[in-house]
């Protein structure tokens, strides 16, 4: 797993480099922001519970774009608001002993590869790549995150330039590949052993604005 991360670290840096070293092709650089609709597995063990809420966050960032005809890669900085985690402990008698929620976001690298379809107004494609996250957790739920989660992303969009801006909405689908907690880690006092590893999985609405 370990080597899987570092090349995918590696590549983003190479693509990164890629886009900015100039060459015979067009090379943007822009803003991006967006809604995310998250979906993420509960967490349990024999005495606490914790709950997913707040599916619906946002995501702001940068964005760097090179296209070369029909093709094009980009690549992306952005800050995730995923939502929140209720953690409860309970006794043994079924009573309430501790509540709180925990915020979840992450930084996100993703590395799209789009293929363009020209059209005389606007130019829609598909895309698909892999994505490098950070995820980031209030006190007890940033202990037990893992450090790097990889995902896959796919989706759909369209170009077109109003007023020298190109503007690129966009629906996109991102899948976990690697899990989002470690096996095992403690929360208001109580070890937390999930029996499935939740993995961050989201639709997104996002706009592309290049300059």
């Amino acid at each position: 797993m370990n080597r899987l991360r570092y090349s995918t670290l590696l590549l983003l840096v190479a693509s990164l480099g890629f886009l900015l070293v100039p060459q015979q092709s067009h090379a943007q650089i822009g803003v991006v922001g967006g809604l995310n609709f998250e979906s993420l597995d509960d967490l349990s063990s024999e005495s606490a519970s914790a709950n997913f809420e707040s599916s619906t966050g946002y995501h702001v960032g940068l964005a760097f774009n090179r296209d070369f005809a029909v093709l094009g890669l980009r690549l992306g900085a952005i800050y995730r608001r995923v939502g929140e985690y209720r953690f409860e402990d309970f006794d043994d008698a079924g009573d309430l002993l501790d509540s709180e929620s925990f915020s979840l976001s992450t930084i996100e690298l993703p590395l799209d590869l789009k293929y363009r379809f020209t059209l005389p107004l606007v130019t829609p494609y598909a895309m698909a790549g892999p994505q490098v996250s950070f995820p980031i957790g209030e006190n007890d739920l940033g202990d037990g995150l893992e450090d790097v989660t990889l995902s896959g992303n796919i989706g759909a969009g369209v170009e077109f330039n109003l007023a020298g801006l190109r503007l690129t909405p966009e629906l996109r689908y991102e899948f976990g590949v690697t899990s989002l907690v470690e096996d095992e880690f403690e929360i208001l006092g109580t070890s937390i052993q999930p029996s499935e590893s939740p993995n961050l999985s989201a639709f997104s609405v996002r706009l592309h604005v290049f300059f």
